[in-house]
């Protein structure tokens, strides 16, 4: 039964993100305490879409973005539930980052999909 809402939810979500739900989601589970890779992208842009839960439903978990080729990190702070955010890109001094989210006290699972594409492109013109 929880399984059938937690699979509810996504759907639920994903049909409520509009142009961002026409990609495939993944769910990534993070036991209590630790901490997950969640996303990763090299050289795109748009705008990723998640939904923390734990078994007694909406769960929160601390988000946050690792960004190259600086290494800096973007805390995106604690989120619970639905969460839309922006994939960080050349205003943020990023052309590749990971998003790594840290589960408070219960096992979590967060259920992503994303709406991307490619942010700079090289031409190369041939005689």
């Amino acid at each position: 039964m929880r399984v059938r809402r937690f699979i509810g939810a996504v759907v639920a979500m994903l049909i409520a993100a509009g142009p961002g739900a026409t990609r495939d989601y993944d769910i990534v589970s993070i036991k209590a305490g630790d901490t997950a890779d969640v996303y990763f992208q090299i050289n795109l842009s748009g705008t990723l879409y998640l939904n923390i839960r734990t078994k007694d439903g909406a769960g929160c978990a601390n988000l946050w973005w690792i960004k190259w080729p600086l290494g800096t990190i973007k805390d995106e702070g604690r989120h619970c539930g639905f969460v839309k955010l922006d994939i960080p890109g050349f205003f943020d001094l990023s052309f590749s980052s990971k998003l790594r989210a840290f589960a408070e006290g219960n096992d979590t699972k967060i259920g992503y999909s994303a709406s991307e594409a490619v942010a700079h492109t090289i031409t190369f013109d041939f005689p």
